[in-house]
């Protein structure tokens, strides 16, 4: 697991932080649910993509 904090993992992590920030932004200032609801699902499947990151560079 060394050495896998670089290229799609890390930009993965980045996605999801953005993400997140932008869905409490959108909660704090705007409230509008669809769009906060699309902002959740977006960053569930970019940690999703970094459990699959996980599951694969533990097995190999």
């Amino acid at each position: 697991l060394v050495g896998q904090g670089d290229g799609l993992n890390a930009q993965l992590a980045w996605a999801y932080v953005g993400i997140r920030i932008a869905h409490s932004l959108w909660q704090a200032l705007v409230n509008t649910v669809p769009i906060r609801f699309g902002l959740f699902i977006l960053s569930t499947i970019s940690l999703f993509a970094l459990s699959i990151n996980l599951v694969i560079a533990t097995l190999l």
